[in-house]
């Protein structure tokens, strides 16, 4: 969103096209626990209306798609998806979701308590939704503090939120070995053991890019960039200085003179 709308104000010609039925990506989910992130998508989205960017939602194009349109350029900005089970599986008999899959899951269909399986920022909002639908959380981290991936100021202000909230157990420097039956079996400092779980949620994201990598292969016409979680999962400042560098990149390549 951040590079089509500074694409446009160049004079690019500019398409968005959207996997799901409404723009924001991992915005849409963070936006549950913290709405005021929802701001920057809204934000975004009224910029696009105003520029008369064309937005087709529901729209997940592929290598073929692509050659058909011809586009001079291609930003691969698909995001991220959930994270992977480092752990075991052995007769497991609970529910077991990716952080986006746990977010998108009907409110109804939660119950009793839950492992969140890792720390990082995403999985600690994770984590929070799930308090706030009555659900006791139990966060497994194999670091010694929650929200590693974030700056030291964010991981405090995330972890003293975590500590108040008395729906959520951190478990840190441990690590799930096993899921059997409604078990998870953990490992901390060669300490064994259990929790009795209703679900577990797998922490974590991984960058979401086979669409550059397709398109490479196929030999497309179209110069192409891959942008923010589709190169490695961040954050959105991360991402929106890789929109504003690649806008950038294009507009010198293109002979677009500055806007400044």
């Amino acid at each position: 969103m951040h590079a089509a709308r500074m694409l446009k104000q160049q004079g690019q010609h500019v398409t968005i096209h959207e996997a799901s039925e409404s723009l924001g990506g991992q915005i849409r989910y963070s936006r549950r626990v913290l709405p005021d992130h929802g701001n920057l998508a809204d934000w975004l989205g009224l910029q696009l209306q105003k520029l008369n960017v064309p937005v087709v939602t529901g729209s997940e194009v592929g290598v073929e798609d692509i050659k058909a349109m011809d586009p001079d350029v291609v930003i691969v900005a698909t995001g991220a998806r959930g994270g992977i089970l480092r752990a075991d599986k052995d007769n497991c008999s609970v529910p077991v979701f990716d952080i986006f899959a746990a977010m998108d899951r009907p409110v109804g269909e939660w119950s009793g308590e839950v492992a969140v399986l890792g720390g990082d920022q995403a999985s600690c909002y994770a984590a929070q939704h799930l308090t706030r639908l009555g659900i006791k959380v139990h966060t497994i981290t194999s670091f010694a503090a929650v929200a590693d991936d974030k700056a030291p100021i964010t991981a405090l202000f995330l972890a003293t939120h975590l500590a108040e909230n008395d729906r959520i157990v951190v478990h840190p420097e441990t690590t799930a070995e096993l899921l059997t039956g409604k078990r998870v079996k953990l490992q901390t400092k060669c300490r064994v053991s259990e929790l009795s779980v209703d679900a577990v949620v797998v922490g974590g994201r991984v960058a979401q890019f086979a669409l550059a990598e397709d398109l490479q292969r196929a030999g497309v016409r179209a110069t192409i960039y891959k942008i923010g979680d589709a190169a490695s999962p961040r954050n959105v400042f991360s991402a929106t200085h890789e929109a504003a560098d690649v806008a950038e990149k294009i507009r010198l390549a293109t002979g677009t003179p500055s806007r400044n």
